[in-house]
């Protein structure tokens, strides 16, 4: 067979529908937990109840006490988002009472659904940055399959994977309307740009490369004239609805539009470390063998070296990207308590800003992969990066913070934010030394937290013929979505795209 050339278009109907196997196939089926959770409980409260307080609460976990009631602090986004997954289960209810199957949407079809979209909104944006259909859905897979965000489309319910979505259609928004000075763009930049602060607010550090193709092309138009003028007025406009949604929800909880939620609660999140403790948590943070990012994403590598030695092919999105990295990591390590989100897997407050360095990672991979040694460092990464995110799904994010917990550690966090990562590698070593052996695991976490698959886990409650059936139909899955994306990329059929 004839492999494509990247200029070539692909067949997008089939890539959609096999990263949606896949994602869907490496679900857990748990649903919403951690800060996740209070926010599913506020969307089953607005949908029962039209209110946006609970009167009283068992576990006021992730909840501020307000006059009117317990109410989530954190941003109102996810709760909206979740609302047409909780919809679908209550139709579930009504078509099929007395069936279990009104969870069914929230937990099997939530982070495949949102993970398209975040594939989707990243493949714009590196078309809208110059590469071809088909390039920006190889760069995509690869740059997104061997980095952190990876986790969090496929098995996590964390504010991440939306908030990158947002992020990739903002940015792409501003280099758009760079381009072609349309109002549209304009109005898009403002819409995304505003809406990320319903999922992230401290996401603010992801608008920087907006800001900056905004002010270049307000000054390649001239700051007087009307153009510039309507793409102010239509970025703002876009802004608008957002705002509105923030401002009315933030009154119906707190009482006040201005309100963040987060003011309610700032001095269980602020810190004042010394300058000592920030430098080590920066190290950390980027290169350390807990949570550092570099680790967990070392296709970030050959993103900076191009940064760094081939400014002219990034020029001011390059700035942007490292402005944005840099403003997120003082953030976190300067203002934040637990810069690394605690009870995590990986630095998931930068996992938003990671899709934009797909860009420059990708003219690596095309520039290295044109010299012999450079494949070796190109094939190294990649099967590095591979590796490391199959480690994360080897385990629920929590997992080695209830090993701790325990064990009698009263405080796990700092434990693990040091050592997460070689944590997991001998929780994975332990478990194929008991497989290989023979003699079972006697860790009731590892039995409970390792593997957290749908198909694995509803495979584990079964027996005899029923586990072998789901066991088979799970595995089927991820062939099948193999030959979906074999199909969209490597078919050379023209006008598919």
């Amino acid at each position: 067979m004839r492999v494509p050339t990247l200029d070539q278009p692909f067949d997008r109907r089939f890539f959609i529908l096999g990263l949606f196997l896949l994602l869907f196939a490496l679900g857990t089926m748990e649903g919403p937990r951690g800060d996740a959770y209070p926010r599913f409980v506020l969307t089953q409260q607005i949908l029962a109840y039209g209110r946006v307080h609970i009167p009283e609460l068992s576990n006021p976990w992730g909840f501020l006490k307000t006059p009117s009631g317990w109410t989530t602090f954190s941003p109102i986004g996810q709760t909206l988002l979740f609302i047409p997954f909780e919809t679908a289960g209550k139709a579930f209810e009504v078509l099929f009472p007395g069936s279990s199957f009104r969870p069914i949407p929230i937990r099997y079809f939530y982070c495949p659904v949102v993970g398209v979209a975040y594939f989707l909104a990243l493949m714009g944006l590196l078309e809208a940055l110059g590469l071809s259909s088909r390039a920006a859905a190889i760069a995509s897979l690869s740059f997104t399959f061997s980095s952190l965000i990876f986790y969090y489309l496929a098995m996590s319910y964390q504010e991440e994977a939306p908030a990158s979505v947002l992020v990739c259609l903002a940015v792409r928004a501003a280099v758009l309307w760079r381009k072609h000075h349309k109002i549209e763009y304009a109005f898009q930049a403002g819409l995304f740009g505003s809406s990320l602060f319903l999922f992230r607010m401290n996401g603010a550090a992801a608008l920087i490369p907006v800001a900056l193709f905004f002010a270049q092309g307000l000054y390649a138009l001239g700051l007087r004239s009307i153009g510039a003028r309507k793409a102010i007025g239509a970025a703002l406009f876009g802004a608008l609805s957002p705002a509105a949604v923030h401002m009315i929800l933030a009154y119906l909880r707190f009482g006040n539009p201005l309100s963040t939620g987060y003011d309610q609660v700032v001095s269980s999140f602020l810190y004042r470390p010394p300058i000592s403790e920030t430098l080590q948590s920066v190290l950390n943070l980027l290169v350390g063998p807990g949570k550092g990012l570099f680790l967990y994403s070392p296709l970030l590598l050959i993103a900076f070296w191009v940064l760094w030695t081939k400014w002219e092919k990034v020029g001011l999105y390059g700035v942007g990207c490292l402005l944005a990295l840099a403003a997120s990591v003082l953030i976190s390590v300067k203002v934040l308590f637990d810069w690394d989100g605690c009870w995590s897997w990986g630095a998931r407050y930068q996992v938003h800003l990671l899709p934009l360095f797909a860009y420059p990672a990708w003219l690596g991979i095309a520039d290295l992969w044109e010299r012999g040694a450079g494949r070796v460092i190109v094939v190294t990464m990649l099967g590095f990066g591979l590796f490391a995110q199959l480690c994360s799904m080897m385990g629920t994010d929590r997992l080695e913070h209830i090993q701790l917990v325990n064990a009698g550690t009263a405080e796990p966090c700092p434990i693990v934010r040091a050592n997460q990562f070689v944590m997991r590698l001998g929780n994975i070593s332990s478990v194929i030394r008991t497989e290989v052996t023979g003699r079972g695991l006697n860790d009731r976490v590892l039995v409970d937290e390792f593997a957290p698959f749908w198909g694995v886990r509803l495979a584990r409650r079964g027996s005899g013929w029923s586990r072998t059936a789901v066991t088979l139909a799970w595995l089927a899955l991820f062939p099948l979505a193999a030959a979906c994306l074999h199909r969209a990329l490597l078919h050379t059929k023209p006008g598919l795209d």
